[in-house]
C-alpha cells in the first residue's frame, strides 16, 4: 500500500517528519514502515496552483492507494475550538464566481463548466480518526479577516473551516479515483483578523498526534 501526505509547509509536519526519523527541511520523504507500506511526504507550498501542481506532477511517478492532505484550519463554526482536529469531507473554491452590485454570484450560479466543489472518498478507515467531526470547507486564496466578506461566504457556502489548499487536493483525488482524506486541525477563528487570538502552536501539536496515530494503522 502506498500513502502520499501531503502538506502545505513543512513547519505544520515537522513533528511528525521529526518521528520519522527525518531531521532536515526537504520537498519531499519517503519512508517504508513494518508493514512494507510506504508512507511519503510531499511539502507542496502555500495555495491552490502549487499544491496542484506538485501533487500532480507526484500522481504522475507514483501510483498512490490513498492521499491525505494536512494541515491547519481556520474555524467559522462556533464549536469548534482552537486546535480541534476534524476531516473535510466536502470543499469548494469559494472565490469562483462573480461580483455583483447585490454580492458574490457563486460559480455554480453561472453558465461555465469547471471544477469547482469536491468530496473526500475513502475506503480505508482509520479508526484513529473515526471519532472526528466531518465537516464542510471552503477553500481560498485571501483567508478572511472582514467582517462583512465573512457574513458573505457564511450566507453562500455555510462553512464551517477554510484553508488555502484542501479544494484542490480534494478535486485531483475525484478526478483520479484515488482515496483522500482532508485532517484539518484548527489554529483560529475566521473573525475580523486578530492574530493575537490564534494558536497555531497547539493546532500544529494536536496536527501531528494524529498523523503518528496514523502510522499504527498502516
Amino acid at each position: 500500500m502506498k500513502i502520499l501526505v501531503a502538506a502545505a509547509t513543512y513547519l505544520e509536519v515537522k513533528p511528525f517528519l521529526n518521528h520519522l526519523g527525518f531531521s532536515k527541511e526537504e520537498s519531499f520523504y519517503s519512508y517504508a514502515t513494518d508493514r512494507f507500506n510506504t508512507l511519503d511526504v510531499l511539502i507542496t507550498g502555500v495555495g491552490m496552483v502549487s499544491t496542484t501542481y506538485q501533487i500532480t506532477k507526484q500522481l504522475s511517478k507514483v501510483h498512490y492507494h490513498l492521499v491525505i492532505n494536512a494541515g491547519i484550519a481556520g474555524a467559522f463554526s462556533p464549536k469548534l475550538l482552537i486546535g480541534d482536529a476534524v476531516i473535510v469531507s466536502s470543499d469548494c473554491l469559494a472565490e469562483m464566481g462573480a461580483e455583483s452590485p447585490n454580492g458574490l454570484v457563486p460559480f455554480d450560479k453561472m453558465a461555465f463548466r469547471g471544477i469547482y466543489q469536491a468530496k473526500a472518498k475513502s475506503n480505508f478507515t482509520i479508526k484513529a480518526w473515526e471519532h472526528l467531526p466531518r465537516v464542510n470547507g471552503i477553500t481560498v486564496n485571501k483567508v478572511h479577516g472582514k467582517a462583512d466578506s465573512i457574513v458573505e461566504v457564511e450566507i453562500h457556502f455555510s462553512p464551517e473551516v477554510e484553508s488555502m489548499e484542501g479544494a484542490a487536493v480534494l478535486a485531483i483525488c475525484e478526478a483520479e479515483k484515488i482515496d483522500c482524506y482532508q485532517l484539518r486541525t484548527i489554529s483560529n477563528r475566521v473573525e475580523p483578523r486578530n492574530t493575537a487570538n490564534w494558536n497555531i502552536g497547539l493546532a500544529i501539536q494536536n496536527l501531528n498526534l494524529f498523523l503518528t496515530d496514523l502510522l499504527n494503522e498502516i
